[in-house]
């Protein structure tokens, strides 16, 4: 009897709200900090083109992709690998 009351039981329209809006917020933060994060490993992929391009004997805008991508996809892919040993 206890759980079919609490299903039948409206959620206050302020509850509603103040939830929407902190699922709104977290959503924008997310974001917020994926940009950023791309914005880093774009500039740590420009410092690391710099140092290494000559070096390697490559075009700028090679080294360049390729660092982004390895400071980018590195955390991103080692996330994704810890996150399924966990749900495991």
């Amino acid at each position: 009897m206890g759980s079919s009351d609490r299903n039948d039981r409206e959620i206050p329209a302020s509850l509603r709200k103040t939830v929407d809006r902190a699922i709104w917020r977290l959503g924008l933060l997310e974001w917020t900090i994926l940009f950023g994060a791309a914005l880093l490993a774009l500039a740590g992929g420009a410092i690391a083109a710099l140092l290494l391009a000559e070096l390697l004997g490559l075009p700028f805008r090679i080294v360049w992709i390729g660092a982004s991508l390895a400071l980018f996809g590195g955390p991103a892919l080692g996330y994704l690998i810890r996150e399924r040993r966990t749900d495991r």
